[in-house]
């Protein structure tokens, strides 16, 4: 089928494998960071600062980080991002084990992760191309959606269970071991199967281009709009969501990550079709 063309290219397929792997650890360390906000504070304004801090870099960084990611091998700038995610990671856990964690080291690990992500989020979507080509594209980004959707579902849910059986360290540490599967992934991907694109060479020209590009075309400029409103007024649940189970309901951490799961069937169906 058309919308599974992507899945045609071993490149794709090798990518998609790893990615779904580290994002399901990815969830796990965001529900382990927001239990331990919640568990440390008690207050649902300071997990919004945590969040706050981790999406932070994105919207302030995305744009020059796209730049960036016009200029270099995005296959050796993931492995580099994978590393230094996974090193994040285990410095989660250990402060945790330690018993160590206090607010301002979470605060500063989290912007921490948020600045890798505002690198990594570029990279990542201009890999797609190299990976598939100009024709299978479409395929491509809607099962590269599904892969934030599918470990957004998976990943909660197992994460409110390890906390409740095998502590809120153990998700730090799952997620520092998932991104072996992105090394390997992004390693045994073919470079002579890569599509060939062309590498930006004014970082400064290239942003201006960008924002012209998008001034000028109705048809792109519309869906940012949308998006930065639905992100302004709803895409809160992070906060929402755990503060509501958690001081509404008086549940635990596999709530918690029960009601952050359930939210992503939404997202998978829409993706699929």
């Amino acid at each position: 089928m058309e919308r599974f063309a992507a899945f045609q290219h071993a490149n794709f397929r090798r990518y998609f494998v790893g990615q779904v792997i580290s994002s399901v650890g990815t969830w796990l360390q965001a529900l382990a960071v927001t239990w331990l906000v919640l568990d440390l504070t008690g207050r649902s304004d300071r997990l919004g600062i945590a969040v706050a801090l981790q999406f932070l870099p994105l919207l302030v960084l995305g744009a020059p980080a796209g730049v960036l990611a016009d200029r270099v091998d995005n296959r050796r700038l993931l492995l580099m991002t994978s590393a230094v995610s996974a090193a994040l990671a285990l410095a989660f856990g250990l402060i945790v084990s330690t018993g160590t964690a206090d607010l301002r080291v979470i605060y500063g690990l989290t912007l921490l992760s948020g600045l890798v992500l505002a690198v990594e989020r570029p990279a990542m979507q201009a890999l797609l191309f190299q990976l598939v080509g100009r024709d299978d594209l479409p395929s491509a980004v809607a099962a590269n959606s599904t892969i934030m959707s599918v470990s957004r579902l998976v990943g909660p849910a197992l994460g409110g269970a390890m906390v409740a059986v095998t502590g809120v360290a153990s998700c730090f540490y799952a997620n520092a071991v998932s991104y072996a599967a992105v090394f390997i992934a992004l390693a045994s991907i073919s470079r002579s199967r890569l599509v060939p694109r062309p590498i930006g060479t004014r970082a400064g020209g290239n942003l201006r281009e960008a924002v012209t590009y998008v001034r000028h075309r109705p048809d792109v400029r519309r869906p940012l709009v949308v998006m930065a409103v639905v992100g302004l007024v709803a895409l809160n649940f992070q906060t929402t969501f755990p503060s509501m189970v958690r001081f509404g309901f008086h549940r635990g951490a596999g709530a918690v990550g029960t009601a952050m799961s359930v939210s992503a069937i939404g997202s998978i169906l829409g993706g699929i079709y």
